[in-house]
């Protein structure tokens, strides 16, 4: 088990919780004739392939992380509004509706489009916009942890109906550190970061009993590490987003601070820059989405 679980387990909020974190860390691999025909993906702001003409870092063209990531199969992953499986939008909460659809209604128009099977791949995720409104609506208390443990739990539950619906390869996106953000940080890192952890956990206690069809794939843990050692990854600041505009969603190269923002860690005060999201569908890190899936199916 390595120790950045351990390092990470020690600040979880409940036995629990811990309990079914260090479980998580370790794991061997398994041995699958997965041979991957799509990528369906459910989420948020993370998992957007650019639904909107738009996706949520700099606008430069680099594939997502999700598109990275269905590249070792020899997919990609278009927006649902252009004919593709990429249901995820960004703004996007766990239930509540909003601007964007939930990610409830997003599993709600999946399963109404199409039938899964074996050779399918779900990548579902979400969370962060449920800390941020949570944090928004109760600053960090008892009513804010209430509010993200319920919105992990509901995203547990659109997990056990994609399996139920004939899924068998899953994997789970956890939300990213969202106290590591200059937001985060903003309103004191620890505290929003514990956030992030407590919808993990909702989260996780939600799908363990779905045995070797579902697996969690750690964004915090993994952004978490680039954060902490930022330099050692090759990122040259991890403080500010290096877009002028005000959010990613008008943030082109011609609006970046700085020439060289792929060795900014974020794009905004909310969102990572494409370098950073890029690592995350690679197998350059052990701890990394597509690492951990490759080594599991």
């Amino acid at each position: 088990m390595n120790t950045s679980c351990l390092r990470r387990a020690a600040r979880l909020l409940t036995a629990a919780a811990a309990t079914a974190l260090l479980a998580s860390c370790g794991g061997d691999s398994i041995v699958s004739d997965l041979n991957p025909e799509r990528f369906i993906v459910m989420g948020d702001d993370f998992m957007d392939v650019g639904q909107n003409g738009y996706v949520y870092t700099v606008n430069d063209g680099t594939p997502t992380w999700v598109q990275t990531f269905a590249s070792h199969y020899g997919l990609d992953v278009q927006p649902s509004g252009a004919g593709g499986w990429g249901f995820a939008q960004g703004g996007a909460r766990i239930s509540e509706a909003g601007a964007a659809p939930s990610v409830v209604e997003q599993v709600n128009e999946a399963l109404g489009r199409t039938a899964l099977g074996k050779n399918d791949v779900v990548l579902i995720g979400g969370g962060q916009n449920d800390v941020v409104a949570a944090v928004d609506a109760h600053g960090v208390s008892d009513a804010a942890y209430a509010a993200v443990e319920q919105a992990g739990s509901e995203l547990a539950q659109q997990v056990r109906r994609i399996v139920d619906a004939g899924a068998t390869h899953v994997a789970v996106v956890g939300v990213p550190p969202m106290g590591d953000t200059p937001w985060g940080r903003a309103r004191g890192e620890e505290a929003i970061n514990n956030l992030s952890v407590a919808f993990d956990n909702a989260l996780k206690l939600g799908i363990h009993d779905m045995g070797d069809t579902v697996l969690f794939l750690d964004a915090a843990l993994f952004f978490d590490l680039f954060y902490d050692a930022h330099e050692d990854y090759g990122f040259s600041n991890r403080d500010e987003g290096v877009c002028s505009t005000p959010d990613v969603t008008t943030c082109t190269t011609a609006d970046v601070k700085d020439p060289s923002y792929t060795r900014w860690l974020f794009a905004d005060d909310k969102h990572f820059t494409p370098e950073a999201l890029r690592l995350f569908g690679t197998d350059a890190y052990s701890e990394s989405g597509y690492t951990r899936f490759r080594d599991r199916w």
